[in-house]
């Protein structure tokens, strides 16, 4: 192991103990001074930088793991002449591996109807850590075709940028008939639709390539011969309850069931975003975690 304090130096490494078949471990001796948090056995008196360990596992102090530095933020405990328990920690590298994978799966719902394709991202120290388990973040608007590339997007987070811990991600974005704002709303309003087709084939070619209009020439023949007035929306707890009671499971039977429970996040843009006011009373969590580190 090689860190920023605590006896720890980023030159050269300390042998961790061999505590099982597949398990390392540290410990650590510190005290909190007035300067602040120093190895107890050590020489000198540096003290760790910002109350924050960090550190990397090395094998043979050569090959380094991959991914962005472990960090524990200290004190771990209030100081306490009759704490007797060691808190532990523990934490997973992986040294190989530095692309994640991407499996496609089709869901039945029964809040939303018909069959959902969805997209899960396993990050890149998903099969060379079978001990590690993961939060979840739910990405909107990415189906199957668009994960492809947001797969590299994903891979660029966690190595080599290392800006980002690893996350499952869940990319939802197959609407089918019911169209987006009908999915992603939380309350019926009024709206323009189209009186023949749908908007994927532009009302039944009734509109220009939607993707050249601007707002004025989109409204213009949508008010005047192509859409009409209607109420849309309002299934977006369902879209929220397919998500979390059917691709959820669904995404953790095929990740090995080592989704972590109750660490979920959610990520979207546009109706994407105001669906994250409904999401807040329903799917957040209080994130956390789960002084020995445990290397495993």
């Amino acid at each position: 192991m090689r860190g920023n304090g605590l006896g720890l130096s980023w030159n050269k490494g300390i042998e961790m103990g061999r505590s099982s078949n597949d398990t390392w471990t540290m410990l650590f001796n510190y005290k909190s001074t007035p300067k602040g948090f120093q190895c107890e056995p050590c020489y000198g008196d540096a003290v760790l930088p910002n109350k924050f360990l960090q550190f990397r596992i090395l094998v043979d102090d050569h090959n380094d793991m991959m991914g962005a530095n472990f960090a524990l933020k200290l004190p771990v405990s209030a100081a306490s002449a009759y704490f007797k328990t060691r808190p532990e920690f523990v934490f997973h590298p992986w040294f190989y591996t530095n692309s994640g994978s991407l499996k496609n799966l089709t869901v039945a719902s029964q809040y939303i109807g018909g069959r959902r394709d969805v997209a899960v991202w396993r990050p890149p120290s998903f099969l060379e850590n079978p001990f590690k388990s993961y939060p979840v973040v739910i990405v909107f608007d990415v189906g199957p075709n668009e994960a492809g590339s947001f797969k590299y997007i994903f891979d660029e987070l966690v190595y080599p940028t290392q800006v980002s811990q690893e996350a499952i991600v869940v990319a939802f974005g197959d609407y089918k008939i019911q169209n987006r704002e009908t999915l992603m709303t939380p309350t019926r309003a009024l709206d323009l639709e189209c009186i023949n087709g749908t908007f994927e084939d532009m009302c039944g070619f009734c509109l220009s390539d939607i993707r050249t209009l601007n707002g004025t020439q989109f409204q213009q023949p949508m008010i005047n011969k192509c859409g009409k007035r209607a109420l849309v929306g309002g299934l977006g707890e369902q879209t929220l309850d397919f998500l979390i009671n059917e691709a959820m499971p669904e995404a953790n039977r095929s990740s090995s069931g080592r989704i972590k429970p109750g660490r979920y996040g959610i990520l979207g843009y546009s109706l994407g975003g105001l669906i994250l006011d409904t999401t807040c009373g329903i799917l957040l969590r209080c994130m956390h975690v789960a002084l020995v580190l445990v290397a495993k």
